[in-house]
């Protein structure tokens, strides 16, 4: 299983990606729903592009965020500077 970062999940709708689709299509997927979130919000995203990306996320392992994973999101962000999305992903 491959857990993807936001930037995988765009580039892989994108032209000229086809390696990249290629190797996702060969295995299982997953995203945090941090993933989703980050992916989805972003304020100038379009309607084909939106659509494009939700169909990938019916296609996804979703992870929710845990106590455990709070926990330890919390742990990575006090020893390295790193944004709140990435920390839960």
């Amino acid at each position: 299983m491959v857990l993807l970062d936001s930037d995988i999940v765009i580039y892989s709708t994108k032209p000229g990606y086809d390696v990249l689709r290629g190797f996702l299509s060969a295995h299982s997927l997953s995203v945090s729903v941090a993933t989703r979130v980050e992916v989805l919000g972003f304020h100038a995203i379009t309607e084909i592009d939106k659509a494009e990306l939700e169909a990938l996320f019916q296609i996804t392992i979703v992870f929710p965020i845990t106590d455990e994973i709070a926990e330890k999101s919390i742990e990575l962000r006090q020893i390295k500077k790193m944004s709140l999305g990435d920390a839960f992903i």
